[in-house]
C-alpha cells in the first residue's frame, strides 16, 4: 500500500482502497491498539487497588475484543469488523482520556480516528460511517461532559450548552462534508468505471482490428504469392517459346538468306523483340510494385553504354526516316558508377517513345553536367520532334497503363507501362521524370542523377568486348541440361556454330549421371524440368564437384528466381531467350577469360 493512499484529502483516484487494502488497515490499526492497551494494562494494575475503576483489567477486555477485528475479517464479517474496531478504538480514547484527567489530551485522538470511517467504508456503506461518527461523537461529548463535571464547569449553563453544541455543530460539519466527499467519490467511480469500460470496449475492437488486419495481410500475402507464382510460371511459359522463335530468326538471319527472305525475318525479329520487351514491362513492373526490384551501383562506362544504345535504336528510326544524334559534354566522366541496366532500360524507352511518335524528323540525346563541371550531376534529355503531348494529359502519361488518349494506343499500339516504368525506377534512384511539351511540336524528358565518377586505377573492371575469334571456344566440352525439344534444337545450333563439344541431358537426374562419368567445362542447366528440377541437380553435383561452372538458363526474370540460383550452387544465370552474342561472351568469359 503506498502512503498516498493514506492522504484521502487529496485522492484522485476513487479506487485507491480495495478490499484488501480495508481489511490490511483495520488488521493493523487494532492489533496497534491493542499492544498499546496491553503495555498500558500492566501500568494501571499496579493502581488498579487505589483507582475507584480497574483499568487493569477492562484493557486486558479491551485488548482481547479487539483481537476479534482480524478474526471477523478471516471470516469474511468485515462490517462487523470494522464497527467492532471503531466502537473499542472509540471506548478505549475515552477510558484512557477520563482516567488521566482532563490535561493529558488524549481526547485528541477522537480526531485522529475520524479518518478510519473513510478509510474503511465505501459510499454504499455510507449508513456505518454516520454510525461510526455518532460512536466517536457520542464519546467526546461524554469525555468532554464528565470532564466538564469534574472540574465544576457544568454549573455554568451557558458554558456547558456551548461546548456541547460546538461538538454537534462540528459532528454535522464533518458528516456533511464526509456525505459531499463520498458523493464525489461515487462520481470518481461511476466516471472511471465508464471510462474503463470504453477503454475495454475500445481495447477489444482494437484486437479485433488486429485479427482482422492480421488475416488481411496474410490472404494479402497468399494473393501476392500466388501472384508471384503466377507471374514466374506466365514468365516461363511465354519465354520458352519465344526462346524458340527468337533463336531460330537468329540463326536464319546469320546463315545467309535470300535477299526476299531478310526483310520478313528482320520484321519476325523486330516482332518477337517488341512480344519480350511487352513481357519485361510487366515482369519489372509487378517487381516495383512488390518493392523487390534492387538499384545496383556498379562501375562502367556511361559514354560508350549511351552510344550503344544510340546504335541500338538507329534500325528503328531508319524505318521510320528519322535520325538519332548524341550529344555529350567533354567533362562528362568516362567510368561511372550507377546501375547500368537500370538506366539503358530508361533510357531506352525514351528513345523508343521518341520514334515511334515522330515520322521523318530527329531524336536528339543530350547528357551533361548540372550546374557546371565540379559535381556528380549528371543531366539526360531525350527531346524529339514528333506529335507532341497536350498540357492536360501530361502527368496522365506517368501512370499505370494509362496513354495520352486511347486513340493513341490504337494507332501506334504500347501498353502504357513504359513512362510508368521509367518514373518508379527514378524514383527508386533518387531522382524523377520531367517532361516539356507543346502539342504538335515535339516532346522533351529529362531527369537527373547522381553519378558519382570512378577513377580505372581506383576501381579497375573488366569491359565485355566482342570477340571474333570463333576458336576461343573450340573443342571446349560443354553439358546442356534442358527438356524443351524446341530449346534443343536451338541451343544445338548456336553450340555447333561456336564449336563447342557438347553432350545432352534431358532432365535434371540424367544430368547428375552424366557429370559423375564424364568431365565437363561447363554445364547450361535448365531450371523447370520433369523428373529433376536445375536446383535439385545443382545441389546433388555440388557434393562431389565444386569446380565445374554451372550456368542457369531460365525464362523467368524475377530476382528471387536469381537469388534461388545462387542459393543453389550455381555461378550465374542467362535469361531465356537469350540474344545469342550476349551468351557468346559469357560462355568466352567463362571458358576462355583473357
Amino acid at each position: 500500500m503506498r502512503l498516498d493512499n493514506l492522504l484521502f484529502f487529496g485522492i484522485q483516484d476513487s479506487t485507491a482502497f480495495d478490499q484488501k487494502d480495508k481489511i490490511q488497515i483495520s488488521n493493523f490499526v487494532a492489533v496497534f491498539l491493542a499492544a498499546i492497551i496491553l503495555l498500558y494494562s500492566f501500568i494501571f494494575w499496579k493502581l488498579e487497588y487505589s483507582a475507584p475503576i480497574p483499568f487493569g483489567r477492562i484493557c486486558i477486555i479491551f485488548a482481547s475484543l479487539l483481537a476479534l477485528t482480524p478474526i471477523l475479517n478471516y471470516k469474511k464479517r468485515y462490517i462487523p469488523a470494522r464497527l467492532n474496531l471503531i466502537l473499542l478504538s472509540s471506548i478505549s480514547i475515552w477510558l484512557f482520556s477520563v482516567y488521566l484527567g482532563f490535561d493529558s489530551h488524549i481526547f485528541l485522538y477522537f480526531f485522529s480516528l475520524m479518518i478510519l470511517p473513510l478509510l474503511l467504508f465505501t459510499y454504499e456503506q455510507r449508513s456505518y460511517i454516520f454510525l461510526s461518527y455518532f460512536i466517536i461523537f457520542t464519546l467526546l461529548i461524554a469525555d468532554v461532559g464528565y470532564k466538564m463535571h469534574d472540574q465544576k464547569i457544568l454549573q455554568d449553563q451557558t458554558m456547558s450548552w456551548l461546548a456541547i453544541s460546538n461538538i454537534v455543530t462540528v459532528f454535522i460539519f464533518i458528516c456533511v462534508y464526509n456525505y459531499l466527499f463520498l458523493k464525489q467519490k461515487q462520481k470518481q467511480d461511476e466516471y472511471r468505471n465508464a471510462k474503463n469500460e470504453e477503454l475495454e470496449k475500445l481495447l477489444k475492437e482494437k484486437e479485433a482490428n488486429a485479427e482482422i488486419l492480421l488475416k488481411a495481410k496474410e490472404a494479402a500475402e497468399s494473393v501476392s504469392k500466388s501472384k508471384e507464382n503466377f507471374l514466374s510460371s506466365m514468365s516461363h511459359e511465354l519465354r520458352t517459346p519465344l526462346n524458340a522463335v527468337i533463336g531460330i530468326t537468329n540463326l536464319l538471319i546469320t546463315s545467309d538468306p535470300k535477299e526476299e527472305q531478310i526483310e520478313n525475318l528482320n520484321i519476325m525479329k523486330f516482332s518477337a523483340d517488341n512480344l519480350l520487351s511487352l513481357i519485361n514491362d510487366i515482369l519489372d513492373y509487378n517487381k516495383i510494385s512488390a518493392g523487390k526490384l534492387e538499384i545496383e551501383s556498379i562501375p562502367f562506362d556511361l559514354i560508350e553504354h549511351v552510344k550503344n544504345l544510340k546504335e541500338a535504336n538507329s534500325f528503328k528510326a531508319k524505318e521510320k526516316e528519322n535520325t538519332i544524334k548524341l550529344l555529350i559534354d567533354p567533362s562528362i566522366p568516362k567510368l561511372v558508377k550507377g546501375d547500368p541496366t537500370r538506366l539503358a532500360q530508361i533510357l531506352n524507352n525514351l528513345i523508343s517513345n521518341g520514334i515511334k511518335f515522330t515520322d521523318k524528323g530527329k531524336i536528339e540525346i543530350r547528357i551533361y553536367k548540372e550546374g557546371g563541371s565540379d559535381n556528380n550531376r549528371i543531366c539526360f534529355e531525350v527531346e524529339d520532334n514528333g506529335i507532341g503531348i497536350k498540357k492536360e494529359n501530361q502527368t496522365k502519361i506517368f501512370k499505370d497503363f494509362e496513354q495520352e488518349e486511347s486513340s493513341t494506343s490504337r494507332k501506334f499500339g504500347g501498353t502504357g507501362l513504359g513512362l510508368s516504368i521509367t518514373k518508379k525506377l527514378l524514383q527508386l534512384m533518387d531522382s524523377d521524370i520531367r517532361v516539356k511539351s507543346e502539342f504538335g511540336q515535339g516532346s522533351n524528358f529529362y531527369f537527373t542523377l547522381n553519378m558519382e565518377p570512378v577513377a580505372e586505377i581506383d576501381e579497375p573492371f573488366e569491359v565485355k568486348e566482342n570477340r571474333a575469334d570463333h576458336n576461343q571456344l573450340k573443342n571446349k566440352k560443354v553439358l546442356l541440361v534442358e527438356d524443351n525439344p524446341f530449346n534443343i534444337k536451338v541451343a544445338e545450333q548456336f553450340l555447333k556454330k561456336w564449336e563447342l563439344d557438347y553432350d545432352l541431358a534431358e532432365n535434371g537426374e540424367e544430368a547428375v549421371h552424366k557429370v559423375k562419368e564424364n568431365s565437363y567445362d561447363l554445364i547450361l542447366m535448365d531450371l523447370q524440368m520433369p523428373v529433376m528440377d536445375g536446383y535439385t541437380a545443382t545441389e546433388k553435383i555440388r557434393t562431389f564437384d565444386s569446380k565445374t561452372p554451372i550456368l542457369a538458363l531460365t525464362a523467368s526474370a524475377l530476382i528471387e528466381v536469381k537469388q534461388k540460383v545462387k542459393k543453389a550452387g550455381m555461378n550465374g544465370s542467362v535469361t531465356k531467350p537469350f540474344v545469342p552474342q550476349e551468351l557468346r561472351e559469357e560462355l568466352i568469359q567463362i571458358l576462355a577469360p583473357s
